[in-house]
């Protein structure tokens, strides 16, 4: 026959057991991009437990995500700079190499330069350019440049062509000309087409895209970024 202590602490109990699972269930584990992280499917015997997973694991994918070097745009003194966020301390860069899907695709290994970066390809093929008569178009000679940068020599500061501060329009029409991404998986054919330049990073470089002609086609970008996700390392 149950005492009054004993129906007190099994009140007690009832009441924690009730909190934990509301706190439980109140956990909202948002989506975080990084490493896959392979938890495993073992059946915990406590929701305490369960719950302390799930923020550990939490934490743990939220920290890696800001391990990841990240692209953005600075203001400094009405100047506008370039610079990566997060990036590795570490100097053992690779070239870069580029699969093209054809012998119609040349790649031009171009000179290093310290200030432009440590490693550029031109890549020369036959594409599409308007005529400027209706929808006509012609095939000529295209190129684009990508350049590989250290993430020691990535921050970039914008001038005009005579090395004044930009005025606010000029910032404007910068950041439309200019897309970052996340990575090259991010890249769209429309980035292709209307912007002057792309800028994304992997873990080891950052890399910029760079159109010396104008781009029309919607397959011919999409070409371009199957060969941009070649790139190595």
């Amino acid at each position: 026959m149950k005492n009054k202590f004993d129906e007190l602490l099994i009140a007690v109990c009832e009441d924690m057991q009730k909190e934990e699972l509301e706190a439980f269930h109140a956990i909202e584990v948002k989506p975080v991009t990084g490493p896959n992280l392979k938890i495993s499917k073992k059946r915990y015997k406590s929701v305490y437990m369960a719950a302390a997973v799930v923020a550990a694991v939490f934490l743990f994918a939220t920290a890696a995500v800001a391990l990841w070097p990240e692209l953005s745009w600075n203001m400094n003194r009405g100047s506008v700079w370039l610079t990566v966020r997060n990036a590795p301390d570490s100097s053992n860069y690779e070239k870069m190499q580029i699969q093209v899907p054809s012998s119609d695709y040349s790649v031009e290994e171009l000179d290093e330069n310290a200030e432009i970066g440590y490693s550029r390809i031109r890549v020369t093929y036959s594409g599409k350019i308007h005529t400027g008569i209706g929808k006509g178009y012609k095939t000529e000679q295209k190129s684009f440049v990508v350049t590989q940068y250290s993430f020691a020599s990535v921050e970039h500061e914008f001038t005009d062509e005579d090395g004044n501060l930009l005025s606010e329009i000029d910032r404007d029409e910068l950041r439309n000309a200019i897309a970052l991404k996340e990575s090259v998986n991010s890249i769209q054919p429309e980035d292709i087409i209307s912007k002057a330049a792309i800028y994304w990073v992997t873990d080891q470089s950052c890399y910029r895209f760079y159109r010396e002609t104008e781009i029309y086609d919607v397959d011919e970008a999409e070409k371009i970024i199957e060969m941009l996700k070649s790139i190595k390392p």
